[in-house]
């Protein structure tokens, strides 16, 4: 996720199966800013989709993902003077607590 221009874009090309569209990995705006500053973002991520809340949800988009293999790590980076005042990681309870899980390739 970065910001460039009042935009907000993603970026996909390290989250696991890609080469099923060559336009799914693209940087491309998800969300125009209109002037907004980004103040607080929360991100939901789960087997196959990541949630990215901003600014207590004034804007919201939601990506499918195709991980080769479960997320472990999260990596947050930043540039030009970009700060984190706070950091929460909660772990969700599942929704479905008696599906099983899912086959490894």
């Amino acid at each position: 996720i970065y910001q460039k221009d009042g935009h907000l874009y993603t970026d996909r090309r390290q989250s696991g199966q890609i080469g099923f569209s060559a336009h799914f990995a693209e940087h491309t705006p998800v969300l125009l800013l209109s002037g907004q500053r980004i103040e607080q973002v929360r991100l939901l991520i789960d087997r196959s989709s990541v949630e990215i809340l901003i600014n207590d949800g004034l804007y919201s988009v939601t990506h499918l993902v195709f991980p080769s293999e479960p997320y472990t790590d999260l990596r947050i980076t930043g540039t030009g003077g970009v700060q984190i005042r706070n950091l929460r990681v909660d772990t969700l309870s599942r929704i479905w607590p008696y599906a099983p899980e899912p086959s490894k390739p």
